[in-house]
């Protein structure tokens, strides 16, 4: 018997070296299909890298020194410590996001393990999934979310829920929101988790004492970038004052309207016949001018707009132009918020380097993921186990992003918690293929 149970472990070691050794594999491949890793933002943070190393942070325009008020200081802080402090080379900052990758990958399989769940399920999705670790071969800040917001994840749905666990959680949002502005609502729902968790147990005072903790700690994370704000922008903001949403709003009240590749175009400068009779430049030209912008400024993007105080002003002007066209086509969008539902999971535009099958099948798998993964989170939601707290945080950024643009990037931190909930959703239906029935158990709470 002991001879045949360390058979047994010994193959299970062997398995697990195999895994991560597929995962590094994995995370080479992605590197490789990314290169040369530049994207969107790409530029611009290696930009303000560089003028961290000259001393300021932002951009030199007409020869004077203006300070950046689009985006936080978390990724180019990083960027200027790899790249000029430590005198590395790019690739090195894409192997480390690759890293930071497998650590959540790691941590996923570890919180599985502690709560008697199988994890070989979520190794297996883990290597048919690839999005995140394609997501992560950027010069984007998406590698640091994904491994933050999982760290979020296994704290908050610990079995003790303890005030050291809300307080790092809470820091760990505080530091993540200086990285992705759009995780500043964070901290909220780590209160939540607590309240919802000490409800039966505590006392009010006591459950509102530890629910301001996690809020409390990310404030103190934000409080430097708050007052850098207030000395450049007179302005005591946690994230950055030129916001997006504005922009984004009124994107999202033109997708499904225009094909992307005439909304696309307007970056350029281009504007294509579509475009211009749908009323869109013409509308563009009037709000543009409105506040001294040029009239062919794509205004979907605030970076768009060359000084701080035009970001600025294109958001609040777009944010009010986006109310409009809601209030009068109120259908549309609520038919494209709901199309963001699947959307903000799923890419629709792959990059060249994967062969058309290989994008089939991965279209194909990513569709597969976010079933199992949505019914999965349902299960962990209704279990009364804690592991339904992390259900929560994987939906979070889904539901910060649901009434602005479609773009499937956002939900990239949430990939490793999204294939755990996969995992769980398909190890249910097995058990419930095994006994031969759906249910429940006789707590009333799914058995997972």
């Amino acid at each position: 018997m002991k001879q045949q149970t360390s058979v047994q472990v010994g193959h299970n070691r062997t398995l697990t070296r195999l895994f991560w050794v597929a995962m590094a594999a994995q995370a080479i491949l992605a590197i490789f299909v990314m290169k040369p890793w530049l994207t969107g933002d790409s530029r611009f943070y290696l930009g303000l890298a560089q003028s961290i190393e000259n001393g300021f942070y932002g951009w030199v325009q007409g020869g004077q020194q203006q300070a950046d008020a689009l985006r936080p200081p978390g990724y180019p802080l990083v960027l200027w410590l790899l790249l000029h402090r430590l005198h590395l080379a790019l690739p090195s900052v894409i192997v480390l996001q690759m890293a930071l990758y497998i650590a959540s990958i790691w941590l996923m399989v570890r919180r599985l393990d502690q709560e008697g769940i199988s994890s070989s399920t979520f190794r297996l999705l883990a290597l048919i999934y690839p999005f995140g670790a394609l997501y992560c071969a950027f010069v984007m800040a998406e590698a640091w979310a994904t491994l933050a917001l999982t760290g979020i994840a296994v704290l908050v749905s610990s079995r003790q829920l303890t005030v050291a666990r809300l307080l790092i959680s809470g820091a760990i949002a505080g530091l993540i929101t200086l990285f992705r502005s759009d995780m500043l609502l964070l901290p909220l729902v780590i209160a939540f988790v607590a309240i919802a968790r000490d409800w039966r147990s505590k006392r009010v005072p006591a459950i509102l004492g530890r629910a301001v903790v996690p809020v409390l700690a990310a404030a103190a994370m934000l409080a430097p970038y708050a007052a850098w704000n207030s000395s450049n922008f007179n302005r005591f903001s946690p994230i950055p004052v030129a916001s997006a949403v504005g922009n984004s709003l009124y994107l999202a009240s033109w997708q499904g309207k225009l094909p992307l590749a005439d909304l696309n175009a307007l970056y350029e400068g281009v504007v294509t016949k579509q475009a211009a009779e749908s009323g869109l430049v013409g509308e563009m030209r009037q709000l543009n001018s409105s506040f001294g912008a040029p009239p062919l400024t794509a205004p979907f993007n605030p970076a768009a707009y060359a000084t701080a105080q035009l970001q600025e002003q294109s958001s609040e002007v777009y944010l009010q132009a986006a109310e409009r066209r809601i209030a009068a086509d109120p259908v549309h969008y609520a038919t494209h918020v709901l199309t963001n539902v699947w959307a903000l999971w799923n890419s629709s535009i792959y990059p060249p380097a994967i062969p058309a099958i290989g994008q089939w099948a991965m279209k194909l798998v990513s569709g597969l993921v976010w079933l199992a993964g949505g019914a999965g989170l349902l299960l962990a939601l209704f279990s009364r186990r804690p592991i339904g707290a992390a259900a929560l945080v994987t939906l979070y950024p889904m539901v910060v992003h649901l009434p602005l643009h479609t773009e499937a990037r956002y939900t990239a931190a949430a990939r490793p918690l999204l294939l755990m909930f996969a995992s769980i959703a398909v190890l249910w239906l097995v058990r419930c293929y095994r006994e031969g029935r759906l249910q429940l158990s006789g707590e009333k709470s799914v058995r997972i």
